[in-house]
């Protein structure tokens, strides 16, 4: 449903492990992960950042999957992007 965006300069990163809400990317750096470091990579926003969406109904059913699926990526992710717009 949505994996985090690569760097410019083409490094991919991941969770990291060590900070809740931190991405490392495979250069050794870190940051704060950011809705637009988040994009879908299929469905209805399918090649959109999470920072693009502002659809509340479907912002709620993904944390309700990440809630359900205890899938922390997706439930904090949705939670992040809500408050934004709240």
């Amino acid at each position: 449903m949505i994996t985090l965006k690569d760097k410019d300069n083409g490094a991919w990163g991941g969770m990291d492990l060590e900070r809740n809400g931190w991405i490392l990317y495979e250069d050794g750096t870190t940051k704060k992960i950011e809705t637009s470091d988040v994009i879908f990579d299929h469905g209805q926003h399918a090649g959109k950042l999470l920072s693009e969406v502002s659809d509340f109904r479907y912002l709620n059913w993904m944390k309700k999957q990440g809630v359900d699926k205890k899938d922390y990526f997706l439930e904090n992710c949705a939670k992040l992007r809500l408050l934004e717009l709240s």
